[in-house]
């Protein structure tokens, strides 16, 4: 039987590639390289593979799926190509839900890190970016500082930790100013099972979780 491993990329996962390559005949897609795909950078230049964010790339994704699903195993593609578009309308349903409950969010807000973009630009959101601006080094001095300033000129109202890292730079950014903390975000989904609505979970959780920030006290 063929072997396929589904990933977003190397972007992501970049150990993930070292190991696929022990796995004989094991086929790839690498979500990410999809050239339909809506790929947008990090702050600082570098690709951001958090493109599940937005619900387009990620009923595209399901296409995909199913496409090469089908390909190794034309017995079922019907049932792929079905269980795809099912997905796929799901999504939509869930986007349109979502679009509505974020209309309310109208406040600037501040993340860990440079991951939301995909999210933000989606549903027309105000995000100051975050404290990191990607994936390879940890918040710098000046960055912190730039934050801080607007944070005590009242231009930005809420900032998000992260479930994958340390709240510490998080709790000083805020201390002393009138920023709201919220609940930490989890982008990657990491503190979910992998269910077929983990996807509508994540999503709606982190719409949840954002919407704190309109509804502060």
């Amino acid at each position: 039987a063929s072997k396929l491993l589904v990933w977003v990329g190397p972007d992501l996962t970049p150990g993930l590639d070292t190991a696929r390559a022990a796995v004989p005949d094991l086929q790839s897609l690498a979500l990410f390289d999809d050239p339909a795909t809506l790929r947008l950078p990090y702050a600082d230049g570098a690709p951001n593979p958090h493109a599940w964010l937005a619900p387009t790339n990620a009923s595209r994704w399901l296409g995909l799926i199913a496409q090469r699903l089908s390909a190794i195993d034309p017995e079922n593609a019907a049932t792929y190509v079905a269980n795809a578009a099912t997905a796929q309308a799901q999504i939509a349903a869930m986007d349109g839900d979502l679009a509505r409950q974020l209309a309310s969010l109208t406040q600037t807000f501040v993340t860990y890190h440079d991951a939301y973009g995909y999210f933000t630009d989606h549903y027309h959101l105000h995000s100051a970016g975050g404290l990191a601006a990607g994936d390879a080094a940890p918040p710098g001095a000046a960055r912190l500082s730039e934050l801080r300033a607007q944070a005590e000129a009242g231009q930005i109202a809420c900032v998000f930790p992260e479930a994958q890292h340390d709240p510490a730079l998080i709790t000083n950014l805020a201390a002393g100013t009138a920023l709201f903390v919220g609940s930490p975000l989890d982008p990657v989904g990491s503190t979910l099972d992998p269910t077929p609505q983990a996807y509508a979970t994540l999503m709606t959780n982190l719409t949840q979780s954002l919407l704190t920030c309109a509804n502060k006290p």
